[in-house]
């Protein structure tokens, strides 16, 4: 029993949990480098795209897996909003590039992402949808999605359309 607790409140400056050591001083250095430099480029994005102060901040994580620090990028939705619910894929690949371009030489793809919403964040998907919608493949919670509009569609048509006669 007395090991147990001795393991329990060891200083985790020695072990981590699976008996690796411990990330080096060198390595918990790069993790607070990264961690102002991931606050700093989300703030970049956040403003730089129009997003409302307020309506998302992050929060960089450390993990110790096998002796070695990696990152966890929490992005915490605190206010609700249905255009960058339908753009996630984008920020987090903004974010990276980001990153990227502040320091080439590291790679940033294998950093995790990890979203998280306030409870009172406004979500109008309180519960799941019934299992029936998914059997019937109707996705469209949130109404109809338009694609944006592109230089096509401001070509000149000629094209008449076509005019309904009488019933037959």
């Amino acid at each position: 029993m007395s090991g147990f607790i001795t393991k329990l409140f060891r200083s985790s400056d020695v072990q981590d949990s699976y008996g690796a050591p411990a990330p080096s001083q060198t390595d918990k250095l790069h993790v607070e480098s990264t961690r102002e430099m991931v606050r700093s480029v989300l703030k970049h994005l956040v403003q730089s795209h129009g997003v409302p102060k307020g309506y998302v901040n992050c929060e960089v994580m450390s993990v110790v897996r096998r002796g070695k620090e990696d990152l966890v990028i929490e992005i915490n939705v605190l206010k609700w909003s249905d255009v960058l619910m339908r753009c996630v894929q984008a920020f987090e690949r903004e974010l990276l590039q980001g990153l990227d371009r502040l320091e080439p030489d590291v790679n940033h793809s294998k950093l995790m992402m990890h979203w998280s919403f306030a409870p009172d964040c406004g979500s109008p998907l309180t519960k799941m949808p019934p299992m029936e919608m998914w059997a019937r493949g109707d996705f469209a919670l949130g109404g109809k999605f338009d694609l944006p509009l592109s230089e096509k569609d401001f070509l000149k048509d000629d094209f008449a359309p076509t005019v309904p006669g009488p019933p037959r």
